[in-house]
């Protein structure tokens, strides 16, 4: 693990919380998304009897014009009056606001300790690793467009070509009038689960059926290219050359993925299935909890796993272990950080294999030392498999990646433990393998370990990595008092 692994461990929380509003972000990708055919030539009336096909230009009166517009086009869609949803160009400062205060409102609901919580909302807001070019703000009731980054998406599309700088701004401000349009509907802001697990699940539901809505929308009206345009904006940033830059954009690029690819994928998937306008109606109303379940619409809902998940999180909630003590927070979070797999169907199907098959229950947690003025918290994902021979498989995989491969400068302690008999279950064996890579500072010099352990035994997997001082002692009796109530619940 290289000089990036600290970073890059704060920004994966960052990431994922930054996705609870919704907004349009500007980190993503590397390679195009697969955008579906259609565009329409023929602009709707009211753009040519505007004076848009000419000389458009970025100012206030333009902008109302294109949203009035896009208002009508959403109200026409949905069937209801967005009248009341106002437009304001703000500033990239009045939007960092806003991000913090949905921020500090999640933050004070996770954690009991207020002094860390602050402390973790301003750490958040430090690294935050990307920026909005659209929020629709509730309750203030109104879209608001990034002056700033406004101007950046636009230096990107030929100042020559009017109409198509039209339709991209047209475009963002019908995703964000989407969201208007779902929170009249469905209150989702006043329903907004304040969990960090809940909220990336939500997020691919918000983004996706924006995403959906938008293409809907543009499809048929003669904006798709604009659209194209907004998704390479999301997700085609040029790779940095620094690596921890590199670092941090792969994880808000794969994190925008699942939120926007995925979650597209999974509300068109409800819309065309059995019972779609039902199912949809459903799932804005009530979205699903899990994000894994975000990869499956064909099982929607799977309560018998989310029922599994919550068994497994009362279970590891209720181990005699100091990272359950008051001065640490375990917090529940999403098993699912981000993936990279939409242009590649054999390693997509794949992966949805392993997340929903293979792995047949999983949760995230991430354990926070509120003593500690450092955002480095301790990341656990504990896995149940179909069979022990997969969980076998599975934790080897989970080391071999850990350790780095040959080329990576890493010092491997692998170690391997055998409980014997144990409240009448009979030998079992834990097998446990840890990983300890040496961080660097800026200057260069060793900073601290951060180990990486993987342990199984029978069809169960915990994984956990973090920063360590002196041992890695409370990651071993974590595993070991997990492991051993895990194997004898019938989960």
């Amino acid at each position: 693990m290289k000089q990036a692994s600290k970073n890059a461990l704060i920004a994966a929380t960052t990431t994922l919380l930054l996705l609870m509003l919704y907004g349009c972000q500007s980190l993503a990708d590397s390679e195009p998304p697969v955008l579906q055919p259609g565009h329409i030539q023929q602009l709707p009336d009211a753009w040519s009897q505007r004076g848009l096909q000419d000389g458009f230009e970025v100012d206030a009166a333009s902008m109302q014009i294109l949203y009035d517009i896009a208002r009508g086009l959403v109200e026409q869609h949905f069937d209801l009056s967005l009248q009341d949803v106002e437009l304001e160009l703000a500033s990239n400062t009045k939007i960092e606001k806003i991000v913090r205060r949905e921020t500090q409102r999640l933050t004070n609901a996770v954690f009991e300790n207020t002094d860390f919580a602050e402390f973790f909302v301003n750490k958040v807001m430090e690294d935050q690793t990307g920026s909005y070019a659209g929020l629709f703000v509730h309750p203030e009731n109104a879209v608001l467009v990034n002056r700033e980054l406004l101007e950046v998406f636009l230096s990107q599309i030929d100042e020559n070509d009017s109409r198509l700088r039209a339709e991209s701004i047209l475009a963002l401000l019908i995703h964000e009038l989407v969201h208007a349009a779902d929170n009249k509907r469905y209150q989702i802001h006043s329903r907004r689960e304040l969990n960090f697990r809940a909220s990336v699940a939500q997020s691919a539901v918000f983004e996706g059926h924006a995403q959906l809505g938008t293409r809907d929308i543009c499809q048929q009206s003669g904006c798709v290219r604009g659209l194209t345009e907004l998704d390479t904006f999301m997700f085609e940033a040029p790779e940095p050359k620094d690596p921890v830059a590199r670092s941090l954009q792969a994880i808000s690029r794969n994190v925008l993925e699942y939120s926007y690819i995925e979650g597209e994928r999974f509300v068109t998937g409800l819309r065309d299935g059995q019972n779609g306008k039902q199912q949809l109606d459903r799932v804005l109303s009530e979205p699903p909890k899990d994000p894994v379940q975000i990869l499956t619409p064909e099982t929607y809902p799977n309560t018998d796993r989310v029922q599994r998940n919550e068994t497994i999180l009362e279970l590891i909630s209720a181990l005699e272990h100091r990272w359950n003590q008051a001065s640490f927070a375990m917090i529940e979070t999403s098993p699912i950080k981000g993936i990279d797999i939409r242009d590649d169907p054999d390693r997509r199907a794949a992966t949805k294999e392993g997340f929903t098959k293979l792995i047949t229950s999983m949760i995230g947690l991430q354990v926070f030392n509120q003593s500690s003025k450092k955002l480095t918290p301790i990341e656990v994902s504990v896995m149940q498999t179909d069979t022990p021979d997969t969980a076998r498989l599975f934790a080897y995989s989970f080391f071999e990646k850990a350790s780095g491969g040959p080329t990576s400068d890493l010092h491997t302690n692998t170690l391997y433990i055998t409980l014997g008999e144990r409240e009448g279950i009979g030998q079992w064996p834990m097998r446990v393998h840890v990983t300890l890579t040496k961080l660097k500072n800026d200057n260069g010099e060793d900073a601290a370990d951060y180990a990486s352990l993987v342990a199984s035994a029978g069809s169960w997997i915990i994984q956990i990595g973090g920063l360590i001082q002196q041992d890695y002692a409370d990651m071993l009796e974590f595993s070991e008092a997990a492991l051993l109530e895990l194997v004898q619940a019938d989960i």
